[in-house]
């Protein structure tokens, strides 16, 4: 059996538990997101589950119905800010 916790950069978990607390107090945000001032900063060192907790954040806006934009490169953010504007 192969072990469901190895880091991978950039890797969607199968399994996610914890943070409870915090995806509560961001799912609060998110259902009253009633300004637009509101930003939000993920910082950590290399594998403490960033990538899986902005997944997490992302199922989240979505099942909320916000437009969400999954993006994986610099390139494809230049891109689309070209676009827009």
């Amino acid at each position: 059996m192969s072990n469901p916790f190895t880091p991978s950069f950039g890797g969607k978990p199968e399994h996610f538990f914890g943070r409870t607390e915090l995806l509560n107090r961001v799912k609060v945000a998110i259902e009253g997101g009633d300004s637009p001032n509101r930003v939000l900063f993920i910082t950590g060192p290399r594998d403490c589950g960033k990538t899986a907790l902005l997944e997490r954040l992302f199922l989240l806006a979505k099942e909320a119905s916000w437009l969400v934009i999954d993006v994986h490169s610099s390139t494809a953010v230049r891109n689309m800010l070209e676009r827009l504007a």
